[in-house]
């Protein structure tokens, strides 16, 4: 009995393949016609590709004088790291070259600086930077062993306020974010 249900079993699967194959077949067919339609339509509008080979992160703002970009981009063997584009010629400045990488870049209102999170010593904690650059000189505005990243200028640029995991209270745990402010010509957060 066992041989023959079996039998039937596959029976039925060959005409029930044989049946539906063609059809089958058909709809192959019409979804690999698609993908070559596909492939044969072209960009309505000319793409340039600016960045290729530089392991990009995340791109922008653009400067306040419109003329750059800021990019976050991990060359090989290296940490992700601040970079400049000129929107003009496309042409790219390396802007840090922090060992554990940077994020969160942001333009001052005057576009002469950029604040960003930094982690210079480890991976572990992020501290806040100002790269002039007129100047081409970092400052570091916290050292601390909490993260302080996003930073923001305030509108006059005297001030940054940024997110950091520092509890107010004593002996609080981490994690918890909290919104701190630091002058941009230094002093306590």
């Amino acid at each position: 009995h066992k041989r023959k249900r079996f039998s039937i079993i596959v029976c039925i699967l060959t005409l029930f393949s044989s049946a539906f194959s063609p059809a089958l077949a058909w709809q192959s067919k019409d979804k690999k016609d698609e993908k070559k339609d596909e492939k044969k339509k072209p960009e309505p509008f000319k793409i340039e590709k600016h960045t290729q080979g530089m392991g990009l992160y995340t791109f922008g703002p653009v400067s306040p004088d419109k003329k750059t970009i800021l990019l976050v981009a991990k060359k090989p063997e290296s940490a992700p790291n601040l970079y400049r584009m000129d929107l003009a010629d496309y042409s790219i400045q390396t802007l840090s070259q922090f060992p554990w990488g940077i994020a969160d870049p942001q333009w001052s209102p005057d576009g002469t600086s950029v604040a960003f999170a930094g982690f210079n010593e480890t991976a572990s904690f992020s501290d806040l930077y100002i790269l002039d650059l007129k100047q081409i000189a970092m400052r570091r505005l916290t050292s601390n062993n909490f993260s302080d990243k996003q930073p923001v200028y305030a509108p006059d640029g005297k001030r940054i306020f940024f997110t950091t995991d520092e509890s107010p209270l004593p002996d609080a745990a981490f994690g918890i974010l909290h919104v701190a402010v630091v002058q941009t010509a230094g002093g306590k957060p």
